[in-house]
């Protein structure tokens, strides 16, 4: 997990070829390789859920007739050219992969209304369905061929709703008539226009409707009773979190932010949302977070709020579930980590000092706060790391050393101070071990020290940390946070201020 760096600041990338190469470089030439990488931060976009899924299947219907898989309905016609008198059809749904079918024969050579006038002279079909299903509507067959690019479905005859598919699954049935797929369609009345302005095919035609269950009724983004949802130009924005409205493509429901606002992202689904009211201690704002996993591989968020550390169950990512809030003196600085069964949280609050957190029952929902320490007289800290290979703390930015602080965890209620670096003020750090290369068995500490840059520090003697090489790159200004890509041939840097 990488904290502390946002789409604010300037991403710095060291190709460095190998931690072996890279610590080589270090012992030898006394400094980073600099030549730097930057990149300025893009607006993103949602991308819409599943369309890599996404197909248009041609429904076989003789088969189905053959073998009597699916839900087959009789030929039915009660169209309108008055959408409030539309016959509503009721549209089984089959299970997966054996679909319902239901015919309507429909005439649209007699439309004289406009109920909708974005619509224009429209006959209008109509059919329900009871639960979240993926329908599929076509006109093959029909002749004069029915090609409209208008593919909407309206959920209310005043057409202030309209639900679309998307794009992948708009096709013909090879006769030059439309197919569509709507998929994770909400239970509800739907209502499709006929088009009968000019231009349009005029006359008699067949319309096949058919259903059947689909997996994004039940994934993260859908459920029997909502659907599934995106964003939509013929839809309002979202009133508020966690909003629904009906739509194709990608999901509303858990991507709409406060502000009404989509969940803009680039390859990553928004999977679900606690708004800051649903935390017990009322917090206006939050500033951290962190993971845990627990010995039995439940996965917990661990979030730092003004005024409390909270811990949110999140093995299910679609149904989170806040576990227990601790509290503590309220601060916009609050930082946590990790080491076995407990969490030690740092805060920039005079009077704190380390809060120890006991997690061996939060499994069971509950977390207490073991101790609160003052190690050193350390009462204040802007942050904190753990190396779990060696069993050491590392808490920065304290009210007594601004550089680094080691503590031991051997001791893990009670960690004493191991040792000090004072050799620049440090917002965040990163510590890893090595063990291959010319520093197998050394542990080496990334710090990101503001306008200091950063500065990479051996922590192996906790009561002699030697700094290896300091980095400055164009336009240091506030260096943030910095963490290094799994096989360590990159380290990645942000700048609060570049």
């Amino acid at each position: 997990m990488v904290t502390g760096i946002s789409s604010e600041y300037r991403v710095a990338v060291w190709v460095v070829g190998s931690c072996v190469a890279m610590v080589a470089s270090m012992a030898t030439a006394g400094e980073l390789d600099q030549q730097l990488r930057l990149q300025q931060p893009t607006l993103l976009h949602a991308l819409p859920v599943g369309d890599a899924a996404l197909s248009t299947p041609q429904i076989n219907r003789a088969d189905l007739r053959a073998t009597g898989d699916g839900v087959i309905a009789g030929v039915i016609s009660g169209g309108s050219d008055t959408c409030s008198l539309a016959v509503v059809t009721s549209l089984p749904v089959g299970p997966a992969g054996m679909p319902s079918l239901v015919t309507i024969a429909g005439d649209n050579s007699t439309v004289t209304n406009n109920d909708c006038a974005s619509f224009g002279n429209t006959w209008w079909e109509a059919f329900q369905i009871t639960e979240c299903a993926t329908v599929t509507l076509d006109f093959c067959g029909t002749t004069p061929q029915r090609t409209p690019d208008y593919t909407g479905l309206a959920t209310d005859c005043g057409c202030t709703e309209v639900v679309f598919p998307a794009a992948a699954n708009r096709a013909d049935c090879g006769d030059n008539n439309l197919t569509v797929r709507y998929e994770g369609l909400a239970p509800g009345t739907y209502y499709y226009p006929v088009f009968s302005n000019a231009g349009s095919a005029i006359g008699a035609y067949t319309m096949h409707l058919s259903a059947e269950t689909s997996a994004l009724c039940m994934g993260a983004c859908c459920d029997q009773t909502n659907g599934i949802c995106s964003d939509n130009i013929d839809v309002a924005a979202c009133a508020g979190p966690n909003q629904t409205y009906l739509n194709q493509g990608a999901c509303c429901e858990m991507d709409c932010l406060p502000t009404g606002t989509e969940f803009d992202a680039l390859n990553v689904s928004l999977l679900s949302r606690v708004p800051l009211a649903d935390f017990t201690t009322a917090p206006t704002e939050a500033n951290e977070a962190w993971g845990y996993v627990s010995p039995s591989s439940r996965e917990y968020a661990i979030i730092g709020l003004e005024c409390a550390v909270a811990f949110v169950e999140v093995t299910d990512p679609i149904n989170p579930v806040i576990v227990a809030e601790i509290p503590g003196p309220c601060s916009i600085w609050r930082d946590m980590a990790i080491f076995q069964e407990r969490a030690y949280n740092v805060i920039e609050s005079t009077g704190n000092g380390l809060q120890i957190m006991d997690l061996s029952s939060i499994d069971s929902g509950i977390v207490t706060l073991e101790a609160t320490t003052f190690p050193g007289g350390l009462t204040t800290a802007h942050n904190i790391t753990v190396n779990e290979d060696t069993g050491f703390a590392y808490a920065v930015g304290a009210d007594t050393n601004p550089g680094i602080v080691a503590l031991d965890l051997s001791t893990p209620a009670n960690p004493p101070v191991a040792g000090n670096w004072s050799d620049a003020t440090v917002h965040d750090v990163l510590v890893v071990s090595y063990t291959s290369g010319p520093y197998a068995g050394r542990e080496i500490a990334f710090a990101s020290s503001s306008s200091s840059g950063l500065k990479i520090v051996d922590v192996t003697d906790k009561a002699n940390m030697i700094t290896r090489s300091t980095v400055l790159y164009p336009n240091t200004s506030i260096t943030h946070a910095a963490w290094l890509s799994e096989d360590r041939r990159f380290l990645f840097l942000g700048d609060e201020g570049d």
